[in-house]
């Protein structure tokens, strides 16, 4: 995790020439942009191109024999997924021991993870939607990386950079990357290790992998550690050794169904948001935190892996709405006609659904600029945000018209909310009105139209 530095000893001096091994190229050190544990970055210019230089302190040299062999390795490499910022070239500077590497710079619009956890002003505060589509992400990204046979072993949130518009990631950090059943330079970060690794049982794999990754994506939707409860809150201190303590005493996750003695605090604005947000998420995706902080927390065998994250962060972004009252985000569900419009969590107001399309197990609000993909057409589809077969389109003359457009070079075939045939060819956009349904060819998609708001006397 990077930090605003000050001068240190081993710091580069701005202009600093240094070596790049394959390109045979020089770079000149540019300015500090951060520092962590095991070394500094600083803005660098390789031959008029921009990089970024991680540059490693000397101590960190000494200690971890293998940091130069697997960074060596993973610039030999191609990332297994685009979303890693993985090393460029070796860098080095005539006479000093230690060494770093060039890599792709963050543009500055991206923003730290980290920042969840920052004060006012500079907290990173995300749409629940735009929260699932960074899960996503990250659930992607590792799964590419695992399937590789290599694991990452130091997931924590301070390792990703996030477009705060789209939901993109970026991972940096990769220099704990190493083949699967060998031990890189870490164990991990507090409160993200597994615990068998706590418990010295086992060292980083991408089974442990995957325990931090759920850890971040709680985080990630709840703002808050899924361990951090009552029991938490207890302790008198909060230093690295009785959090350690702490994680080793093996408590329980903080909705565990059979030990409520973790509960969030009582009391307290952010825990009764929190419990609320708990509360107004789908079942399938509270079952995943269940089995992972549950069972998962004692077998590795049964966390949750990333394909059945990917499907509920995918179900989750598509089915956000707001309440009227309050303005809370309440995720809906597939629901059969009649059924009840749901309350609100925080408020216990109503809330109207808006008109919507079922498809499956996907609820989509069709809302302009929502799209829809393979997966939510296709049950046999894998499960992918990028190239949409349909849009919401605002009628150019008329906001409050919308149609849904055809992005496939086939013709779709359905039926108005009366049953008139139609056929829907590409291109071509349909008008979204209550009772219509689309046969796509693989799935049928269903309209129905927005809940009536219910008058309240004057």
């Amino acid at each position: 995790m990077l930090r605003l530095w000050g001068s240190k000893p081993n710091e580069l001096a701005l202009g600093q020439e240094f070596k790049l091994r394959n390109a045979g190229a020089a770079g000149i050190v540019g300015r500090k942009l951060g520092e962590g544990g095991q070394g500094a970055v600083y803005m660098c210019d390789v031959g008029g191109r921009q990089l970024a230089l991680k540059w490693y302190h000397p101590h960190v040299v000494e200690i971890d024999r293998t940091l130069r062999s697997r960074i060596e390795r993973l610039i030999s490499e191609e990332p297994p997924d685009k979303r890693f910022l993985f090393p460029i070239d070796l860098a080095t500077i005539n006479g000093r021991d230690e060494f770093g590497y060039v890599m792709p710079v963050v543009s500055e619009d991206r923003r730290p993870f980290s920042d969840i956890r920052s004060p006012p002003p500079n907290r990173l505060v995300l749409s629940l939607e735009t929260w699932a589509t960074v899960c996503y992400e990250i659930a992607e990204s590792f799964q590419n990386l695992h399937t590789r046979g290599l694991c990452y072993q130091d997931i924590n949130f301070g390792g990703f950079f996030i477009d705060p518009i789209r939901g993109g990631v970026l991972i940096c950090d990769p220099d704990n990357i190493t083949a699967e059943g060998l031990l890189g330079g870490v164990l991990g970060a507090p409160g993200f290790m597994a615990p068998e690794i706590v418990r010295g049982e086992a060292i980083p794999s991408s089974r442990t992998d995957l325990h931090s990754m759920a850890v971040v994506f709680f985080y990630a939707l709840f703002q808050w550690h899924p361990l951090h409860g009552r029991r938490e809150a207890a302790l008198e201190t909060r230093t690295l050794d009785t959090l350690a303590a702490f994680y080793r005493s093996e408590p329980p996750f903080m909705f565990d169904p059979g030990d409520g003695s973790n509960r969030p605090p009582g009391g307290d604005p952010f825990f009764d948001w929190l419990t609320a947000r708990w509360t107004a998420m789908p079942a399938s995706l509270r079952d995943l935190f269940l089995r992972t902080f549950t069972k998962g927390l004692r077998n590795p065998d049964e966390r949750v892996v990333e394909l059945e994250w990917r499907a509920a962060m995918a179900r989750l972004r598509d089915a956000v709405t707001r309440c009227p009252a309050c303005a809370f985000e309440v995720p809906l569900e597939p629901a059969p006609a009649g059924t009840p419009q749901p309350q609100c969590p925080a408020c216990q107001a109503t809330v109207p659904r808006p008109v919507r399309m079922t498809l499956g197990r996907y609820l989509v609000p069709m809302l302009p600029t929502r799209q829809l993909y393979a997966h939510h057409v296709d049950g046999t589809a894998a499960i992918t945000l990028r190239d949409s077969v349909a849009s919401v389109d605002v009628h150019p003359s008329d906001e409050t018209i919308v149609g849904l457009r055809n992005l496939t070079p086939s013709a779709w075939q359905g039926r108005t909310g009366d049953g008139k045939p139609i056929v829907i060819v590409p291109g071509r956009t349909i008008r979204i009105l209550d009772g219509l349904g689309i046969d796509f060819g693989r799935r049928e998609g269903l309209v129905a139209g927005a809940d009536q708001v219910a008058k309240t006397a004057a």
